[in-house]
């Protein structure tokens, strides 16, 4: 849920699946299609709120994640980055050491 420059406000449905898009006064349904593994997704919300509604984009007021999704972490940040300038702890694919083989378990 984020807030315009109108103090509306506004929330953003993302599906994962077959839905189609739509806008509402205080509403958007979005299709994301995923693939299997790890997927990095990063939502530009001043963007889709100025798309979508037509208005700017104020701040966040709230992330709502259902139990069945698994995320590693979600954060904020003020401009897209690429994977080699997120700090290591963000990023959404681990490099290995050679010291620490990989767990077979894990794959």
């Amino acid at each position: 849920m984020v807030m315009d420059k109108h103090h509306f406000r506004r929330r953003f449905i993302i599906v994962c699946g077959d839905c189609k898009v739509s806008s509402r006064l205080l509403t958007c349904t979005l299709p994301m299609f995923l693939v299997k593994g790890w997927n990095r997704v990063q939502i530009n919300l001043e963007e889709f709120t100025t798309k979508a509604f037509g208005t700017e984009y104020l701040h966040t007021i709230r992330v709502e994640v259902h139990a069945t999704c698994r995320l590693r972490h979600i954060y904020f940040t003020n401009k897209m980055n690429h994977e080699i300038n997120i700090p290591i702890e963000f990023r959404s694919r681990v490099v290995q050491s050679p010291q620490y083989p990989q767990n077979s378990l894990m794959n």
